[in-house]
């Protein structure tokens, strides 16, 4: 007697489970693209807003360390009246246009937002001219950050800065960097206005700057007071430090509870917004690539700080979100550590 055969799939069956098989790697294999799509995505914003993240740090970590070296002295000097507290340092926020209007600007640039100056010890020498002040980490500085739109014809080397190489307009973090051999603050006379005073700060030309980050379009910085005495003074309806986001520690004001007369704020509250490369190539104007794209950002930030700040930021992130802007907002309190707030 013969043995029964053994089971075999019939044709249709076969053609039935490769189909099945067929559909199951091709679901399979979309899923795949889109999470190496995803990845790819996720890694090129990382990677676009890199740079962004590292200048906002650095910015942030040497604003903390901003100071005054204030001191008491008698008021006036040689017929006294009172004692009061004198520096000959500045601290000065504002208007980035209005505060640079005496630094080099290039043909075609523009300057939006705001701008900080103040001086701090960073010990930045330039050893090619000092090699003796190598090593002295605690020599004064006077550093600054603001934004301009300007090409890339001063950043590229020699070789490249003939056609048929097309400038790259772009929204530019500068960082301002005067060395502690050419420290000239000390030199300046008192009561100038702070964009007559940062100019003189600062006298080389062009002045000592490189660029920190690109596809920066803004800076905005609010100097505040203790969150406490913050709270305390806008329930009162009163004012606060910087209504119109301007700070100067050469002016005074009446009021003793926010009078900037040679004080550091407690706090400044920086945001920085950067946008990524391929939404900055997509604003370009085709046929004048050399003009700032319209974001608004002229009526921005400049009216009342303290309603004003999220209005503003949430009109420019409704702009940016309009126009399919991929962008990214950093913000945070930085604490400044040489300030010693006082209603003296």
């Amino acid at each position: 007697m013969r043995s029964a055969r053994p089971p075999a799939f019939t044709l249709i069956e076969v053609m039935v489970s490769t189909a099945l098989l067929a559909i199951l790697l091709m679901i399979l294999l979309g899923i795949v693209n889109q999470t190496s799509a995803t990845w790819r995505y996720s890694i090129a914003k990382v990677e676009q807003f890199r740079g962004a993240r590292q200048a906002f740090e650095a910015m942030t970590r040497r604003l903390s360390q901003a100071t005054l070296n204030t001191y008491w002295a008698y008021e006036p000097p040689n017929t006294p009246l009172k004692y009061v507290r004198q520096s000959d340092l500045r601290f000065v926020c504002g208007s980035a246009k209005d505060l640079t209007k005496g630094l080099t600007l290039e043909a075609g640039s523009e300057r939006s937002g705001h701008g900080i100056f103040f001086q701090a010890p960073l010990g930045f020498v330039d050893i090619a001219d000092k090699p003796e002040f190598a090593g002295l980490g605690n020599l004064l500085n006077t550093w600054g950050y603001y934004v301009d739109w300007n090409s890339d014809k001063a950043l590229r080397p020699p070789f490249i800065k003939s056609p048929p190489f097309r400038d790259r307009w772009r929204f530019r973090l500068v960082e301002l960097m005067q060395p502690s051999n050419n420290f000239t603050v000390y030199t300046i006379a008192p009561g100038l206005l702070a964009s007559d005073w940062v100019t003189r700060a600062v006298p080389a030309k062009p002045a000592p700057t490189h660029i920190l980050a690109e596809n920066v379009i803004a800076l905005v910085l609010l100097p505040r007071l203790a969150q406490a005495d913050e709270e305390v003074r806008r329930k009162a309806g009163k004012k606060l430090l910087a209504p119109a986001y301007s700070y100067d520690s050469a002016n005074a004001d009446a009021d003793p509870e926010v009078n900037p007369k040679n004080q550091l704020p407690s706090l400044v509250q920086v945001t920085l917004v950067a946008i990524d490369e391929p939404s900055a190539v997509r604003l370009l104007n085709p046929a004048n690539p050399t003009a700032m794209p319209d974001l608004g950002l002229s009526s921005l930030f400049v009216g009342n700080s303290d309603k004003g700040f999220s209005i503003d930021l949430q009109t420019l992130e409704n702009t940016l979100a309009a126009k399919r802007v991929g962008y990214r907002v950093f913000t945070t309190q930085v604490i400044i550590r040489a300030a010693k707030w006082s209603r003296d």
